[in-house]
């Protein structure tokens, strides 16, 4: 039997051979790292910072990135933000790459390899720990048969041989290293919105996690579709850097700052963007950040459908019934010419004259009553932008109890306003609503016989 004495023995050896076990695995641990330190290509002494590099590539100028308490800028050829992950990407490219192989200088040909007349050039700027001042690594031709590059540091002895993926990091214009989020917030801290854009004025506020407009009596009818609004805000990015132009020249439309798109974020802070002319040909947007000069070209898409999305919500308002049989007559009424037509047994027929084609008339009335029954009022409009000049296209409806209910729709500017005869605001509707309107109306007056 086993006594408690040989117990403690075999304890004893299991716990001795786990230490043994333990040390040894610590040992090869250091010895490896010691070996991956060895062959950094660019190993820092503690408390040594990356606090700049300049990027020279063959056939182009030279940029410089500097680096601040927490973020990176590009200072040449101009100055602007830089894309952090990007520029502290290539900081951590050369911290933490290690050579392949290292030979003498001495026994390569500089000249084949590529290091007389480098391709990529980067100079380094070191602080702390020691290690001040700047180095540059010269980056040569891919080695003959093998997936690297030769490598350099200027002044050195030594020609490395890295993988060529090291290489391709520092092959970077400058669009690349720029920061090109407009608005660098995330969707979910973004407070407000507000849009002002031709043909639509809106503004929506998160409250107690749901949208809702910042209209009076206004519904948020799609949540969804609100957030993928938003979310469209929080990425939309710069297409080109326009460097050099002058964001006062009347032709980019931002001098008059008349269109904008704005974010409140949940800190407070306010971002606003002012949106310029469309250039056709790049398909994009001229633009300018607030407080800026740099002039901005964005895709032209997202910018041309943010007004749509006014219709994520819409003013809660009665209207009469536009079903036929609870409809009596309509008057339809443009500028000095007015047209009745009345419901005669199911059918739209004119009042006062008979039609070239009264099926077809029929149909069009039809068609006209379902398109007025699906317009949405949006944003109400203050009473100092109320329409002076009378260009409208009235509907009025005419029910068979004798009750009315009528319909404006004005064209002011590159708005379209309308209004309900139940209402006393006027409302935004989307600008195609006018040319649907005129074209009905059009097709109803060439069915008069005259």
């Amino acid at each position: 039997m086993w006594n408690l004495k040989r117990i403690g023995l075999l304890a004893a050896a299991i716990l001795a051979l786990a230490s043994y076990y333990v040390i040894s695995e610590r040992r090869v641990d250091t010895r490896r790292e010691e070996r991956v330190e060895a062959k950094r290509l660019l190993p820092l002494a503690e408390g040594t910072e990356v606090k700049g590099l300049v990027i020279e590539k063959e056939g182009s100028g030279p940029i410089e990135l500097v680096k601040d308490a927490s973020a990176w800028r590009i200072e040449k050829p101009v100055r602007y933000p830089a894309e952090f992950l990007i520029a502290d990407g290539l900081r951590t490219a050369l911290t933490a790459t290690t050579w392949e192989r290292r030979f003498d200088k001495a026994e390569a040909d500089l000249d084949e390899m590529g290091l007389t007349r480098p391709e990529i050039k980067v100079t380094v700027t070191l602080q702390g720990g020691g290690q001040d001042g700047t180095r540059r690594l010269l980056l040569g031709r891919e080695a003959p048969a093998a997936k690297s590059v030769y490598a350099m540091w200027e002044g050195s002895g030594e020609v490395y041989l890295l993988y060529e993926s090291f290489a391709r990091a520092f092959d970077k214009t400058l669009y690349s290293l720029r920061e090109k989020k407009i608005f660098e917030a995330a969707a979910d801290e973004i407070h407000a919105v507000e849009v002002s854009l031709e043909g639509k004025k809106f503004i929506l506020i998160r409250h107690d996690g749901q949208w809702r407009s910042a209209a009076v009596d206004a519904e948020v009818l799609d949540q969804p579709r609100v957030e993928s609004f938003v979310s469209s805000l929080a990425g939309l990015y710069v297409k080109e850097f326009l460097d050099g132009l002058n964001p006062s020249n009347p032709d980019l439309g931002l001098a008059e700052r008349k269109y904008f798109i704005a974010l409140t974020l949940k800190d407070g802070t306010e971002k606003t963007l002012w949106i310029g002319r469309e250039n056709k040909e790049k398909k994009g947007v001229y633009a300018q950040k607030d407080g800026e000069t740099q002039v901005l070209l964005l895709p032209a898409d997202p910018i041309r459908k943010a007004p749509a999305f006014g219709n994520v919500f819409r003013e809660k308002r009665a209207s009469a019934s536009l079903h036929s049989p609870d409809l009596a007559k309509v008057t339809l009424k443009k500028l000095g010419t007015e047209v009745a037509l009345v419901n005669a047994g199911g059918a739209w027929r004119f009042e006062a004259t008979e039609a070239t084609s009264p099926e077809k008339l029929h149909e069009t009335v039809e068609a006209l009553l379902r398109f007025v029954e699906g317009v949405e009022f949006q944003q109400p409009v203050p009473d100092s932008e109320r329409p002076t000049i009378p260009y409208a296209i009235t509907v009025k409806l005419h029910s068979a109890d004798g009750k009315t209910e009528e319909y404006s729709f004005y064209k002011k500017g590159g708005e379209i306003l309308a209004k309900s005869s139940g209402e006393d605001r006027f409302y935004q509707v989307d600008l195609g609503i006018w040319t649907e309107m005129d074209r009905f109306f059009s097709e109803v007056v060439e069915f008069r016989k005259l």
